[in-house]
């Protein structure tokens, strides 16, 4: 039997699991996430019943080895949390949340966390949102106030995001 604590790389699949299974099994993850024991640096969670990150969020933030993240083509309504994780995680170098449910407040907030982040160098998070013409003038902005100060982002995709022309 294999110890979850001495893996590089875990890929979990939810996929025909209700989000309330989901939610239980989280919780294992989120511990060994947060152990100082974890030798984990990549991290892949898929399926339907996947629509929040609960602990996972908290864990990340006191994760120190986890490099690359990958919860893209679930229903996640995260985003907002996301960006204030990556305002505090200091190991993230890769984020895939594309095609999730982030929506507007949340694209913002994680384009916000990018002025302060310095670890993430590779960003996803196409296909996310229905942005208003408000939130669109606000996501254009912020774009530009992060390509400004953040040096180490060398990757970003924001497609599909209806922001601006």
């Amino acid at each position: 039997r294999t110890n979850v604590h001495d893996c590089d790389s875990l890929f979990v699949d939810f996929e025909n699991s209700t989000s309330r299974n989901v939610d239980k099994n989280l919780g294992p993850i989120a511990s060994v996430l947060s152990s100082q024991n974890t030798r984990l640096v990549t991290l892949q969670l898929f399926g339907e019943g996947l629509i929040r990150l609960g602990k996972i969020n908290e864990a990340l933030s006191l994760n120190a080895t986890l490099k690359v993240l990958d919860i893209s083509n679930n229903h996640i309504h995260c985003g907002v949390e996301l960006g204030k994780v990556l305002c505090v995680n200091k190991t993230l170098m890769r984020l895939n949340v594309a095609s999730n449910c982030l929506g507007s407040d949340g694209i913002i907030q994680i384009l916000n966390s990018l002025k302060t982040n310095s670890s993430l160098v590779w960003l996803d998070i196409s296909d996310n949102s229905n942005a208003s013409e408000t939130s669109t003038d606000e996501c254009a902005s912020i774009l530009g106030e992060v390509l400004k100060v953040n040096k180490s982002l060398k990757y970003l995709d924001m497609s599909q995001n209806d922001i601006g022309d």
